[in-house]
C-alpha cells in the first residue's frame, strides 16, 4: 500500500469564488502533511476534514484522508474515502490500488465475478482514459464534424465524397465516444453506496430496532442504498440481501 501525500492545487474556480480565503486551503493542506510525515494521523485528518469544509471536491484531500484513516486503523472510514477519491479521478491507479489493499483487510469477504478479457481491457482503458476527457472528445469530434460539413457546403460543387466518409466516420466515433462514457459512468456510480464505519452493525427486516436481524456486517462493507427513511437506510449487500441499518453506523460514499 502508498501512502505518499499528495499536493494540493487550489483550482482557479474556487479561488475566483472566495478569493479571501484561497490560500486558507493550501495552509491546512500543508499543515497536514507536516503532521502526518511526523506520525500525528489524527491531527492531519483533522487538517484535510477542515479543507472539505470550504467546498472543495478533490481527489488528493480524499485520498490523504483515506492514508490517514488507516494509519489510525479506522478501516470503514480509509475504504469511505478512497471510494470519494476514486469517484473524483477514475484515472488514478494508485487511489484504486489503496482501494482494493484496504478492501482485502475487511472482516466480510466479498466475492465480485471478474469480466472476461476484452471486458475488462476496456474498462480499465475507461478508468484510465475517464468519463471528463471521453466527453471532452465527443465534444471536439462533433466541432471537427461541423468544420467538415462547413468546408464541403460552403460553396456549391465543393462536397467531395471524402466529405461524405469523413463525416459518417466521425460520427461513428462520437456515437463509440458517447457510449463509452455513459457505460464508464453507470460502471463508476451505478447506485449510491453507503460504506459500514460502525466495527459492526446488524442489518435489519425493517427500520426499526425491534425488527429481526437478517446478518451482521461488519466495518468497511460497501452497501447499495434503495432508500432512506429518516433515521434509516435501506440497503442491498454484495449477495442481494435487502434490509436496513441505522443511518448513524454508515456513511455515503
Amino acid at each position: 500500500m502508498r501512502t505518499r501525500m499528495r499536493t494540493l492545487v487550489v483550482v482557479l474556480l474556487v479561488a475566483a469564488a472566495f478569493p479571501a480565503a484561497a490560500g486558507e486551503p493550501e495552509t491546512l493542506f500543508r499543515k497536514g502533511n507536516e503532521a502526518y510525515s511526523n506520525g500525528r494521523f489524527m491531527e492531519a485528518a483533522g487538517y484535510y476534514q477542515e479543507i472539505l469544509r470550504y467546498g472543495i471536491a478533490d481527489p488528493r484531500v480524499e485520498y490523504n484522508l483515506g492514508n490517514a484513516a488507516f494509519k489510525q486503523g479506522h478501516l470503514g472510514e480509509a475504504i469511505l474515502h478512497y471510494r470519494r477519491a476514486a469517484l473524483l479521478d477514475p484515472t488514478d491507479d494508485e487511489i484504486r490500488g489503496n482501494l482494493a489493499f484496504v478492501e482485502s483487510r475487511r472482516a466480510d469477504r466479498v466475492f465480485r465475478p471478474e469480466s472476461a478479457g476484452v471486458v475488462r481491457w476496456l474498462e480499465r482503458l475507461q478508468n484510465r482514459i475517464g468519463p471528463d476527457r471521453q466527453a471532452l472528445g465527443s465534444l471536439a469530434i462533433l466541432w471537427a464534424v461541423v468544420l467538415v460539413l462547413a468546408a464541403g457546403l460552403a460553396l456549391p460543387g465543393r462536397w467531395k465524397a471524402w466529405h461524405g466518409w469523413t463525416t459518417a466516420g466521425l460520427l461513428v466515433a462520437v456515437l463509440a465516444l458517447s457510449c463509452s462514457w455513459w457505460f464508464t459512468m453507470s460502471r463508476l456510480q451505478p447506485n449510491r453506496t453507503a460504506v459500514v464505519l460502525a466495527a459492526e452493525v446488524e442489518i435489519l427486516t425493517g427500520p426499526g430496532e425491534n425488527n429481526a436481524t437478517l446478518v451482521v456486517a461488519h466495518e468497511g462493507l460497501d452497501l447499495a442504498i434503495r432508500s432512506i427513511r429518516n433515521d434509516w437506510i435501506q440497503v442491498t449487500l454484495p449477495d442481494g440481501l435487502t434490509g436496513w441499518v441505522p443511518r448513524e453506523a454508515v456513511a455515503i460514499v
